[in-house]
């Protein structure tokens, strides 16, 4: 049986020059929409502190005390973002956080508790229509780790597009809440033939889930 196309709408095209900054990686948070908003304004000051006093962010792990400087984009905003969830652990922001972006060798997943504690992942998700959403998503992408621990996919973006494009049309006919439309952030790193410095392009895809 032939497949329907999806019917999807570019509305934009950002491109950006790799250089170690937010330009790859991108944090969603759902929850109380006050405590998201604060988050974010924590981390922008976390992070421009960190750009301004060691050159790239240093982390210091809550559990053992150790710091390190982290040498990948992604990974440095997943480490700061849990260290700042951490210390609000008395008095927690009620979010819940994924981020995602792309390194040098690949894209990268993690997702997060209210608390900072997060862990890498081939697929993550986050709110309204989580526990429906989730399994259809880890069966659309199958891990290619060797170790069993899933944390890359393969696949080209179109194919991607297409996956969650079914994975959330099934789950907004059975919850509501989920929403009307799909707004789709792409990111994809290309090599420039000139130079030896990546080109980020970023695509914003819109996409109809229910027909009115």
């Amino acid at each position: 049986k032939e497949q329907k196309p999806v019917p999807a709408i570019v509305t934009k095209t950002l491109s950006t020059t790799s250089n170690h900054n937010l330009n790859n990686v991108m944090i969603g948070s759902v929850g109380c929409q006050t405590d998201c908003l604060q988050l974010q304004r924590d981390f922008r000051e976390e992070w421009n502190a960190a750009q301004y006093f060691f050159g790239q962010p240093q982390v210091t792990s809550p559990s053992f005390g150790t710091t390190t400087k982290m040498t990948t984009s992604t990974h440095r905003v997943a480490a700061l973002l849990s260290h700042l969830l951490y210390n609000r652990r008395a008095f927690p922001y009620y979010c819940f956080c994924v981020v995602s972006g792309i390194d040098s060798d690949c894209g990268k997943a993690f997702v997060y508790d209210a608390i900072g504690s997060y862990e890498q992942v081939a697929v993550g998700t986050a709110g309204t229509g989580k526990e429906l959403l989730q399994p259809i998503l880890d069966r659309a992408f199958l891990s290619t780790s060797k170790s069993g621990i899933a944390q890359v996919v393969e696949g080209t973006a179109d194919e991607a597009i297409v996956k969650l494009y079914q994975a959330y049309r099934a789950v907004s006919e059975r919850q509501i809440e989920v929403g009307d439309k799909l707004v789709l952030y792409v990111t994809e790193k290309h090599k420039k033939a000139t130079t030896s410095r990546n080109t980020t392009t970023t695509r914003v895809v819109v996409v109809p889930l229910k027909e009115h």
